[in-house]
């Protein structure tokens, strides 16, 4: 699975194409570069802290209207994901996978009339 990421490194804006694994090795590897470390102990917490980000995008992005902030937090919750998927060796690319065609096999709003 590719995704490609545009960022700015200094005053370039550079184009990357980056496979799911990337993210979640460097995700993981600069987490842990600065003493967080995912245990099935201490997942509760980092969960939390994940909701958390996503609670922000809410707060502080959609409910005032501001988009970039939304998209920030949404981010966030991302890089702590696949932290949490170093960590503990969650094979994120199979369960997507294997997720994505369960849901082809769905019916519309999964039988629901809304979310």
């Amino acid at each position: 699975m590719k995704i490609i990421l545009t960022h700015q490194r200094g005053k370039n804006l550079e184009n990357e194409i980056h496979d799911l694994k990337w993210y979640i090795k460097n995700c993981g590897e600069s987490a842990n570069s600065k003493g967080w470390k995912v245990t099935w102990e201490d997942l509760p917490a980092f969960l939390m802290a994940t909701i958390d980000e996503l609670t922000n995008g809410f707060e502080k992005g959609w409910r005032d209207d501001k988009p970039d902030k939304m998209n920030e937090e949404i981010g966030d919750c991302f890089v702590r994901l696949f932290h949490i998927c170093h960590d503990l060796d969650i094979p994120l690319e199979e369960i997507l996978e294997r997720i994505m065609k369960n849901n082809e096999k769905r019916v519309k709003l999964h039988g629901h009339k809304k979310i």
